[in-house]
């Protein structure tokens, strides 16, 4: 069964579906005026008193930015239609804390992505050689393959730590992302999704685009008239309000489909799943050794997977029952030794992993 939410990585969600050619664009941006807040005749300038001076005054100024995608993210091969899809659906089948699906049902996929078995293999396939995962058939069983995602963990580390963050992606959302029929319908609607849950570019995002600007990242081929025919379709406005004019386009997009709104489904993810782990690991349990949360354990609990995964989450509790609950060890906070667990196991993980990799 699908999740309510998976995260996929930015990065090579980006990769996957076409990186943009590099570009300048200009932001605006309020800057300090010492000058005009009267900084240079005032007795208290460089003081502790200048954090919530009421003089402050600030001006607009337009901020060259360069940027560069590949640099950013990293290049990797493009992926098909097909293929995007196979990599995105995976992600909603629970992967582990390290990325890891036990059991991909070939025909399941494809029933839910409207393509045959074939179409589902084949991008497999190319997901593999590209990458993006790493895929083995399950002996005596057919049409069954397990699956890592070579990424994953990668997903949430914090941008200090190289990060590149995810996007968290409700499974309304995937569905009108697979009802895009063309490769370049779907690489518009990601990359305005994408835009929309970034808070930096959320603003931008709501703004009319020149025509050029959303060509950088199309094929060369691509022009006006593609564009207002990708954005035309039906199952694209499905996603997005488009009004557009002879030199602009702007695309809101709607209430059902905001990312903004993702993160309250992840958290229904992570609750489902803290249950069904608590009634297994209560099932054999003495009373005094059993576990539960109240509503506001829950509700904590459930942040910290925005953070650290709800898989990392499943797998810290289980520790907290091995560790504290089974040995009669006084909990204080078990939001808290929950969040300690997860990120010691996230940390222990890139060890491994880096050791690995050397």
């Amino acid at each position: 069964m699908l999740t309510l939410t998976a995260p996929v990585g930015q990065a090579v969600l980006r990769s996957a579906i076409r990186l943009s050619d590099n570009f300048i664009k200009f932001r605006e941006v309020a800057v300090f005026d010492p000058g005009a807040s009267g900084c240079y005749d005032c007795l208290h300038a460089g003081s502790d008193l200048c954090a919530n001076c009421p003089n402050k005054v600030y001006h607009k100024e337009m901020k060259k930015i360069y940027v560069n995608e590949k640099a950013r993210y990293g290049e990797r091969m493009t992926l098909s239609r097909n293929a995007i899809l196979v990599f995105v659906y995976l992600h909603f089948l629970s992967p582990d804390e390290n990325g890891f699906i036990r059991m991909v049902n070939v025909q399941e996929a494809a029933e839910f992505l409207h393509c045959c078995p074939r179409t589902v293999r084949n991008s497999l396939n190319a997901l593999a050689s590209s990458g993006y995962i790493a895929v083995r058939k399950l002996e005596n069983i057919p049409c069954h393959y397990s699956v890592f995602l070579s990424d994953f963990r990668d997903y949430f580390r914090t941008a200090k730590e190289g990060g590149r963050g995810y996007l968290l992606l409700t499974r309304e959302t995937f569905l009108a992302l697979a009802g895009q029929s063309t490769i370049n319908s779907l690489r518009l609607a990601v990359r305005s999704i994408l835009s929309f849950a970034d808070g930096r570019e959320r603003a931008d995002a709501q703004n009319p685009r020149s025509y050029p600007e959303i060509a950088r990242a199309l094929p060369g081929y691509c022009t006006r008239k593609h564009i207002l025919a990708e954005t035309d379709r039906d199952a694209f406005r499905k996603i997005f309000d488009v009004q557009s004019d002879r030199y602009t386009i702007r695309m809101r997009i709607r209430a059902d489909f905001d990312p903004a709104g993702a993160s309250e489904l992840l958290r229904k993810d992570c609750e489902s799943a803290v249950l069904d782990l608590v009634k297994e690991l209560n099932k054999n349990a003495s009373r005094a050794h059993r576990l539960s949360f109240t509503k506001a354990e829950m509700r904590d609990i459930s942040g910290i997977a925005l953070r650290y995964s709800v898989p990392n989450v499943l797998h810290a509790i289980r520790q907290v029952m091995r560790e504290y609950i089974e040995t009669d060890r006084a909990v204080k906070n078990v939001g808290a030794l929950i969040r300690t667990y997860a990120k010691a196991n996230a940390a222990f993980s890139d060890e491994v992993n880096s050791l690995h990799a050397g």
